[in-house]
């Protein structure tokens, strides 16, 4: 398999990142101050619950359904990458979501779960060896 390195996957990884943050910073701002009993000065605290919260469903979804259906996030398809199980064969749901919950734990480690992609001889990030997936190059 041809794999997918670490800055081709880093910049589907921004676009991805974009493309979601679309959805969610109305979806926030619009919560936080349509919420009757946050308008009395605690918004300010709760807000950035509700904009995590609302960064893990959507994230969730996007990441998972994209993943589980065609291999491939908004990202990916730009760069011309697709993830598939260590096999070879397509991604299920629950591998997608396994991958997924992966990102988080990536994002919890400063990011070190994602930096080890570049090093790793398989080009695999913490989430890969999570969920037993790699990222190919599909041109």
């Amino acid at each position: 398999m041809n794999y997918a390195g670490f800055w081709i996957r880093l910049g589907a990884f921004i676009v991805d990142g974009v493309a979601i943050s679309i959805a969610i910073i109305p979806l926030g701002v619009w919560a936080s101050l349509s919420t009757p009993w946050l308008r009395a000065g605690g918004y300010l605290l709760i807000a950035p619950l509700i904009l995590a919260g609302l960064s893990f469903v959507i994230g969730f979804f996007y990441f998972t359904l994209l993943w589980a259906r065609r291999g491939q996030t908004l990202g990916k398809m730009l760069i011309g990458a697709k993830v598939v199980q260590a096999n070879g064969e397509a991604l299920t749901f629950n591998r997608a979501a396994i991958r997924y919950l992966g990102y988080i734990i990536c994002c919890f480690t400063f990011y070190i779960g994602f930096i080890i992609v570049a090093f790793h001889p398989q080009k695999k990030g913490l989430h890969d060896m999570i969920a037993s997936t790699c990222t190919i190059k599909t041109r």
